[in-house]
Parts: structure tokens; C-alpha cells; sequence
């Protein structure tokens, strides 16, 4: 069998030209499956990289990062020769500019030992400098500062390397350029305002320090406020940075003094163990009514929450908007929630903690809860449970329904639901309390519970009810509703333990327990029913026993169990109509209940003729 010739043994000559007519992405694919082929086609394939994706106003760089990992000795032998003129401008960049973002030290050494121009200008007018300080590679910086790159070189914006450092290139990147010694104080005084709006606080901190002592050490001297007349230390305690604070505190800066809007750095985040030697009461509220504490809470800094806690704050001035700041940290950051559980659960006044319960339950009860509604309420039961708090979780609203009540008919997510009303009832809510229609918790979960709530929690509160007689003011008893929601376990156990009087007992429509068991399609609730000695012909309003509420698909083995234990197949509802009319589309049931009617009939003239006969005499 002949097989398909290879390249492998093709010339090279032939190898290159095939490589012609391949995109780059084939092209890519192709050089990557031996040494041989990535030796002949890798210069194919950077020099369709040179060319940008637009040649346009606007230059998409794509790939540029991953020159990072060009390590092939064949890329770096083409690069050694190709092309002649390493400062040609590439319709976006030069090829310096491309090595340095994508931090290839290798390579940018190699374009700067071959005369590339090291400040050349691309997009925006960025210097290699600028891009590789802003990439954080600051290898590459340190490489381009010894080759003489310009400092100072700026943007279409203005921007120079320092800023591009300052806002994104974190520590190591600004401590080599601090270090090359070619800033002014006025250049490094901006690039420190800079630093202090930076994005990431904990970066922030960072960048400001290092600026900060390459600023002392040419001999400035902090003012209180910036050169847009903003006051630094309240800017610090705003972005939540301590250290930065400290270097003010440090540089004599006044923790009274107010600013515009007449609040002190106190006000601005809680700083209290940085301040106290200061002098400034750090429980004082603000015009707005808010504490420091309530300001660290809102921006999330929990190490001033930390640090305000540690101090022996107690919190006794509760605003509109300090009460409003508590109610949001019900679904706001866990850490900052979870320590002032442990440390402050005070803080939450009762009242507004109950009013929520009320709230996010009913929210759930009608489906329109948030994603953080459920954990919400779940922070609240955890507050109840503390015994930090005294929060009642049974209150009642105009309905006379409780929390409890609530999220036993709620349908939002069946594992969340079904761990909330776990933690109410550890928290100690009233199983058993009644609402104004005399509903309990245990009411309604068994009548929501269509396939929603797990059957584990229902048996639960079954074995924790103190009263598993109640019925409802319609007359419907957790027996009733188990039937009619098909809960075989839960029937199971109310049997056990309620009385005779309550499983015999009918609801607003008349009905029993057998008539609910009947349509639940379960045979084995049927029988334990009827094995209470419940009246298998007892008529609701309209007359109905419970074998014509049989009428599902596969009815006939129920019906089965009821005729046998007694039940009228002849007993006509309020219309007139025999249990039969109700199983007119199910041919089997029909046929059960016809043969039943003959065995009837055949009986009943059996017996008249018998009586008829003349005696034999």
C-alpha cells in the first residue's frame, strides 16, 4: 500500500512556499509540529505578526502580551537579523514598544543592543518606557532606565511613566524609576496626588510611601492640603488607608480640624486607635448622623471597623441613616457582619431587626426576594440565636402571621428555604402560633410543600408541635393538608399522634382526610386512613364520598381498596351523578365499578328470588 507522501523529506524551498499560502493562524499551527518546520516558517510567521490587524487611524494590539513567552532560539535568531531597521513604526508600535508590554527582557535587550530608538513613540504617544511601567514589568523597566530612557516623556494626555507607575504599576515599578533620580519635587509631588486616588487602597498605601520619601528626600515638607486645596489627612481616612494616615499624623497634620463639610478625619472612617493621642472624640456623629464606625461600614474597611471596636466605642446616637447603614450590612460583606456579631451586636437596634424578618420573609412568601434577601434573613436568626440579642422571632404583623409563617410558604429556593426554617425554629420560633385564619407555620409548610420544602424539615416540626390537633378556622388539619400534598411520612406520623376526633374531622368543604388521601394517587395513605376507622362514605357539601375523587390515570388499584374496605360505588353526589360519572376516561376503573354494579344486581335478585321460592312441603 502506497502511503500519502509527507514533507518531512519535501526540500525547504518547497516548505517555505506552502507556508505562503497559509493564514496566520494555520501557519502558527503548522510551525509548531517540528523543529524543522518552526525553524523554516517561524520567520513567516513573525513577519506576518510585524503587520497590525488595521492599518487605520485605530490599531487593535493583539498578541503583544504573549511575546512574553517567545523563548525559541528561532525567534530570537530572526529578530538578531530581521528586520534591518529596528525603529521602524509598525503602523501602532515599534518593535521595542511590543517586547516591552509584553515584558520580554531577552528581546528588548536584543532591539536596544541593535540601536533601537529607545523614547520612539506609538499609540498615544507612549514611550517602551511608559508601556512596560504600566504593565508592571519592571525588569524591563530597569533595563530601558539604564539604556537612557527618558523619565519625563509625556502622552497625548500628559502622562508621563511615573503616572502610568503611580496608577498602575505597583511598588517595584515606581521604586526603580524613584531610584534613577530624575524627578523634580513638583513632578513627584503630582505623581503622589496621583497616588492617593489610586483604585486599590492597600496599592495606594504603597505608592504614596515610596513617593512620599523620595519627596523627603529632596527636603519637601508636607502641607496640611494638596495643590487642589484638598485636606490630605481627610483624604487619607477616606480612601481607608491607615498607613497613609499615619505618615500624615506623623507629618503634625491636625485630626480636629474640619473640613468643608464640617466633619473631621473621624467622621471620614473610624481611625481611633491612629487618633487617640490626638485628642478628638471618636464616637461623635456626624451632621448627616452617622458615626465614624457607620462610615468604615459603609466603605467595607473592616480594620477600621477593627480598630473603632477596639477602642470601647459604644454607639448610642442612632440616626435615620446610622440605622439604615445596620440594615444594609444584613446582606452586605460577611467579615465585617461576622465581627460585629462577635463584637457589637447592639448596634442593631431590635425593633429594626424584627421589621426586616418581616420584610425579607414576605418578600420570599410572594417571590420577589433578592439574592441577598435569604442571607439576610439568615444573619438576622444568626443575631437571634447569639443570645447577643433579644430579638423576638415570632412577632406579628397586621395578619397575626409571624416570620415563621412566612417562610413556610415560601418558594424561592427549596435549599435555602429549607435551611432558613431550620434556623427559625433553632432560633425558637413558635411552631404551633396561629395567625388570625388559625394557620400555624406547620399549616402552611404542609400545605405549600408540592415537591418544594424537603420532607425531613416537615417531619421536624411535626415531632416538635406540642399541639398536633389545631385545625384552622376552615377546619383543615395538618392531616388534611399532608393528604392533599401527598406527604406519606408526615400522614404517617400525625396519625400516630393526633387524636381520633381530629382525624375524623371535615374543613369548610365538608371534607375528610380520606377524600384528600383518595385524590393523592397513594395507596398506601389510602389504607392507613381507612385503617382508623374513618366512614368511607361520608359526603362532603356536594354530596361527593371519597371514591369519586378518584379520577387520575391508573385509578383502579385505589378504587380497588376503597370498594373493598366498604366504599358505595351506587351513592349519588348532589347532581345525581353515581361515583362512575367521575371515571368516565378511565376505561379500567369503569370496568371495576361496572362489575361491581352486576355482582350488586346479581346479589340483590339472588336474595329476592330466594325469599320468593314457596317452601317445600
Amino acid at each position: 500500500m502506497d502511503l500519502p507522501p509527507s514533507l518531512d523529506f519535501s526540500p525547504a524551498e518547497l516548505v517555505i512556499r506552502i507556508g505562503d499560502f497559509l493564514d496566520r493562524k494555520t501557519l502558527a499551527s503548522f510551525s509548531r509540529t517540528s523543529k524543522r518546520y518552526a525553524q523554516l516558517l517561524t520567520p513567516q510567521l513573525l513577519t506576518l505578526w510585524l503587520s497590525c490587524t488595521n492599518t487605520g487611524k485605530h490599531c487593535y494590539r493583539r498578541g503583544f502580551s504573549k511575546t512574553q513567552h517567545w523563548k525559541s532560539s528561532h525567534i530570537v535568531g530572526y529578530f538578531t537579523n530581521f528586520p534591518s531597521d529596528v525603529s521602524r513604526m509598525y503602523c501602532c508600535s515599534t518593535l521595542l514598544h511590543r517586547f516591552a508590554e509584553g515584558g520580554n527582557l531577552e528581546l528588548v535587550k536584543l532591539m536596544l543592543s541593535r540601536g533601537a530608538d529607545i523614547n520612539a513613540k506609538g499609540r498615544y504617544d507612549r514611550t517602551p518606557l511608559f508601556i512596560a511601567a504600566k504593565r508592571k514589568h519592571h525588569q524591563v523597566v530597569q533595563a530601558l532606565l539604564e539604556a537612557g530612557a527618558d523619565t519625563s516623556a509625556k502622552d497625548t494626555y500628559g502622562d508621563t511613566p511615573l503616572k502610568a507607575a503611580t496608577i498602575f504599576g505597583g511598588p517595584d515599578v515606581l521604586r526603580c524609576l524613584l531610584n534613577s533620580g530624575q524627578y523634580t519635587p513638583e513632578a513627584l509631588l503630582e505623581a503622589f496626588e496621583q497616588g492617593m486616588k489610586c483604585y486599590w487602597p492597600e496599592t495606594c498605601g504603597e505608592v504614596c510611601k515610596e513617593i512620599g520619601s523620595a519627596l523627603e528626600k529632596v527636603g519637601y515638607e508636607f502641607n496640611v492640603t494638596g495643590t487642589n486645596g484638598q485636606l490630605y489627612l481627610h483624604s487619607a481616612a477616606r480612601r481607608g488607608v491607615s498607613s497613609l494616615v499615619q505618615f500624615f499624623l506623623d507629618k503634625g497634620h491636625d485630626p480636629c480640624r474640619l473640613d468643608e463639610e464640617g466633619n473631621t478625619p473621624l467622621n471620614v472612617v473610624c481611625l481611633d486607635s491612629i487618633y487617640h493621642s490626638a485628642g478628638e472624640h471618636p464616637f461623635m456623629a456626624n451632621r448627616e448622623g452617622l458615626t465614624p464606625l457607620h462610615k468604615a461600614i459603609q466603605n467595607s474597611q473592616i480594620d477600621f471597623v477593627g480598630l473603632y471596636l477596639n477602642s470601647g466605642a459604644r454607639v448610642t446616637f442612632q440616626s435615620k441613616n446610622g440605622i439604615k447603614c445596620m440594615e444594609d450590612i444584613l446582606h452586605g460583606p460577611r467579615d465585617i457582619f461576622e465581627l460585629l456579631v462577635d463584637r457589637a451586636p447592639s448596634l442593631w437596634p431590635i425593633y429594626v431587626l424584627q421589621s426586616a424578618l418581616h420584610s425579607y420573609t414576605t418578600e420570599l412568601k410572594k417571590g420577589h426576594g433578592h439574592l441577598y434577601t435569604p442571607k439576610a434573613i439568615a444573619r438576622i436568626l444568626k443575631l437571634a440565636k447569639s443570645s447577643k440579642t433579644t430579638i423576638n422571632v415570632s412577632t406579628r404583623d397586621a395578619s397575626g402571621a409571624t416570620p415563621f409563617h412566612n417562610m413556610c410558604l415560601a418558594t424561592y429556593s427549596r435549599a435555602e428555604v429549607t435551611g432558613l426554617i431550620r434556623s427559625f425554629i433553632e432560633a425558637g420560633a413558635d411552631i404551633d402560633m396561629p395567625d388570625d385564619e388559625g394557620r400555624t407555620p406547620l399549616h402552611n409548610i404542609l400545605g405549600a410543600s408540592y415537591g418544594i420544602h424537603e420532607r425531613g424539615i416537615i417531619q421536624t416540626m411535626i415531632n416538635l408541635s406540642k399541639d398536633l390537633d389545631k385545625l384552622t378556622k376552615d377546619g383543615s388539619s395538618y392531616l388534611h393538608l399532608a393528604a392533599k400534598t401527598k406527604q406519606l411520612r408526615a400522614a404517617q406520623l400525625l396519625l400516630s399522634n393526633m387524636s381520633k376526633e381530629t382525624v375524623f374531622a371535615v374543613d369548610k368543604f365538608g371534607r375528610t382526610a380520606l377524600h384528600y388521601a383518595a385524590g393523592s394517587g397513594n395507596i398506601s395513605m389510602i389504607q392507613q386512613v381507612i385503617a382508623t376507622g374513618i366512614d368511607i362514605n361520608v359526603k362532603d357539601q356536594r354530596g361527593r364520598t371519597a371514591l369519586t375523587f378518584i379520577d387520575s390515570k391508573d385509578s383502579e388499584p385505589r378504587a380497588a381498596v376503597l370498594i373493598e374496605t366498604g366504599a358505595d360505588v351506587n351513592i349519588l353526589d348532589e347532581e345525581g351523578r353515581p361515583p362512575i360519572h367521575y371515571a368516565n376516561h378511565h376505561d379500567e376503573t369503569v370496568e371495576l365499578y361496572l362489575k361491581v354494579e352486576l355482582l350488586s344486581t346479581k346479589a340483590a335478585m339472588s336474595a329476592t328470588g330466594e325469599s320468593s321460592q314457596p317452601g317445600i312441603g
